[in-house]
């Protein structure tokens, strides 16, 4: 299947400009540099399910559109629950990775003494 050039430039775009966003110093060698590597992990860990949850959000759409387009073709409409269900794990997904992100930094927050 050949990737469509929107989401290569998309890609790309993320993977230049991402880091200027999330970019900290990460040095641990003193609780101050625990927390900022803490800091820096959670905020990588937040951006990446923010971008997955976005793309699955999108495939939702996507799907719906799909649905709503088949005309009655049951390979598309199966296509379409097939994308809608995958989308809907891939959210499933991003929101256990943020919970479980903001549980283990506050738990790291307690124990570095915040």
């Amino acid at each position: 299947m050949r990737i469509p050039s929107s989401i290569k430039v998309l890609a790309a775009y993320v993977a230049v400009v991402s880091p200027l966003f999330v970019a900290s110093a990460a040095f641990a060698a003193t609780p101050e540099g625990a927390t900022q590597v803490q800091n820096f992990m959670q905020n990588m860990i937040n951006m990446v399910a923010g971008l997955a949850g976005t793309a699955a959000a999108g495939g939702v759409v996507w799907s719906g559109i799909m649905y709503i387009a088949a005309g009655g073709n049951l390979q598309h409409v199966e296509r379409a629950k097939s994308i809608f269900k995958y989308s809907m794990l891939g959210l499933v997904l991003c929101l256990a990775a943020f919970a479980i992100s903001n549980l283990v930094g506050s738990q790291a927050s307690s124990a570095f003494g915040k």
